[in-house]
């Protein structure tokens, strides 16, 4: 990643929210589900507005969540935390969206469609099964922004 300089103010908060969530748990990997995690926190995102408008379970997909992080492996005595390759996978992805929808900086919800089009593992599993997909996020995402483009960093 060439630094957070083309992603929005909120998106760069959800990633700063996911590596101290990892640190928090002490995960040597920085992954879509800790990402996820933080956009459910994030109140002012536009990804809770379109997970409500799909008509999705927030709280119970936070849960599924929860679930999964406990289960990943703690390391003792600290130490850096590293960016997965699905979480890279996601960056990448996320900035091919935000060039489709004629964005100037990658948003939370060009992250979000990064989890759901990319190998995003549990993240992407987790909402798909709570109704969430691409198709469904990109129809929502349409009534909640409109023809909104996102052209600056706030």
């Amino acid at each position: 990643m060439n630094g957070l300089d083309k992603f929005t103010v909120m998106s760069q908060e959800a990633i700063q929210g996911a590596h101290a969530k990892a640190e928090e748990l002490r995960h040597q990997s920085l992954l879509p589900e800790h990402l996820l995690w933080v956009f459910l926190s994030q109140e002012e995102n536009i990804v809770n507005p379109v997970l409500a408008k799909i008509g999705s379970d927030t709280a119970r997909i936070r849960e599924e969540l929860d679930t999964v992080l406990a289960r990943i492996p703690r390391v003792e005595g600290g130490g850096e935390v590293f960016m997965s390759s699905d979480l890279r996978d996601v960056f990448r992805i996320a900035r091919q969206e935000a060039k489709k929808l004629k964005d100037d900086y990658i948003s939370t919800e060009h992250l979000l469609l990064g989890i759901l089009k990319g190998a995003a593992g549990e993240a992407r599993q987790i909402l798909e099964s709570n109704g969430v997909d691409q198709d469904a996020f990109l129809k929502a995402l349409a009534t909640v922004r409109g023809s909104h483009r996102i052209t600056d960093p706030e």
